[in-house]
Order: structure tokens, then sequence, then C-alpha cells
């Protein structure tokens, strides 16, 4: 499983862990919800601001763990600090994830849509995980799935950029201009800048009908030219 690296994560400890310790350490109802605060507070700030790439998946993970240790019976029992704590971690997971405008992979959905805990936020848990031009939920093979795949594919289905049927994606422009949208989605992190991952060519030639888009994105990326700004525009 995923562990967070955030520097207020002490032993690679998670933000459940660090909670749990609390409780079954006897922490004081009201130090217990300060401290909750705090160490919510600390774990957005450090995604929100750092260079990790994938961390819509460590908001995936936090939020599992979290709800996870909430659903064992007779571990939060009924005293309200310690529920309000695990509601509290929740909120300010969602929060962010509404903030950078995370996308849930559909698994993730369909374990925890009916949780308490998530009602308030069942709307911002499926906002952008659908194909909004069909309304149906599209799915990407696993090697793919992945919260910035499903954002700006998401984003491209619905600007008409790709049409979606049964599982299988056609590209509406050029070879070029396809390979180089997928050198965005898959070379590029948040701020623009290489994250160091291989260009997925095999998956990626299946899943769009295509042959050799490696090769196209390689040509593209040494010799780029203009004409290429609605695809930018996706990114901006």
């Amino acid at each position: 499983m995923l562990k967070c690296c955030a520097p207020n994560i002490v032993c690679g400890l998670d933000l459940n862990d660090i909670i749990r310790q609390k409780i079954m350490n006897k922490c004081k109802d009201l130090d217990l919800l300060t401290y909750t605060i705090e160490e919510t507070e600390r774990l957005e700030d450090y995604l929100y601001n750092s260079q990790v790439i994938d961390r819509g998946n460590i908001i995936e993970y936090e939020l599992g763990e979290l709800l996870a240790l909430s659903n064992l019976e007779g571990f939060l029992g009924h005293n309200p600090f310690i529920i309000a704590c695990y509601q509290l971690a929740v909120n300010g997971l969602m929060r962010l994830a509404k903030k950078m405008k995370i996308t849930f992979s559909n698994d993730f959905i369909d374990k925890w849509k009916n949780e308490p805990m998530l009602t308030a936020h069942i709307e911002d848990l499926y906002t952008a995980s659908t194909d909004t031009t069909k309304g149906k939920a599209f799915k990407l093979p696993v090697e793919l799935d992945t919260p910035r795949a499903r954002k700006y594919i998401g984003l491209a289905i619905e600007k008409g950029f790709i049409a979606s049927t049964d599982g299988k994606f056609k590209w509406g422009q050029t070879k070029a201009k396809l390979a180089y949208f997928l050198f965005m989605v898959f070379c590029k992190d948040d701020e623009g800048k290489d994250n160091g991952l291989k260009f997925p060519e095999s998956a990626l030639n299946k899943l769009f009908g295509e042959d050799r888009l490696g090769k196209a994105r390689t040509q593209l990326v040494n010799n780029k030219n203009q004409g290429y700004e609605d695809i930018d525009s996706l990114f901006d």
C-alpha cells in the first residue's frame, strides 16, 4: 500500500496512524481535536505545495484508510470527539481534493459512495469522474489509470477532441496532436514539468487504435511547430 512521505508523518506513519495512536494513548478529547486539525492542515499544505507526482492517489489512500478504520465496529465507539476527529480529517482531504480538482477513481467511488462521512461531499466525489458529454463513466486500463489521465482525457472528451464508445477512444485530429496531448498527460506533472515517467506507448497505441505513437511523440517534441495552441489550452 502507498504510504505518504509528508514531513509531518513520523517514521513513515500516515495521517490515519497518527490519529489512531493518539486515541490509543488516551489523548484528551480537546487535545485530540486540536491535534487532528493541525495534522490535517499540514498534510493538506504539503500535498498542495509539493512536487509529489501522484497526489490524487495519495489522497485516495489517506481517505480510504480513515474511512476503513472509522467503519471498524467498536473502534470509534460513541465518543463524539473521536468521531469528530475522523470527520474533520475526511473533510480536510475532500476540501484539498476539490481545490486541486482531483478526479477520484471509479473503484474508490464504488467502494465509498455510501459512506456517511462522505455524505456532504458526494457531489465533489463525482466531479470530473464521468464523460460529461455522454453522461457515462469512462474507464482507463489499469496501467493508464491515474488522476491526471482521468482529468485531462475527460476534459478532452468534453471538449470534443476524443470520442469514447464502448471503452474505445477515437482521436478527432492529427496523430501528431494526439501524441503531443498524450505526452502532456503522461510525461508532465501539474506544474508543467517533466515527471520522469516513461511514455506508455504500447498501452496508448492499443487504447486509441494507433501505432508508433512513441515515435510521433519524439519527433514532435524535438521539432514542435506552431498550431498546437488548442491542445495547450486544455492544460491552462
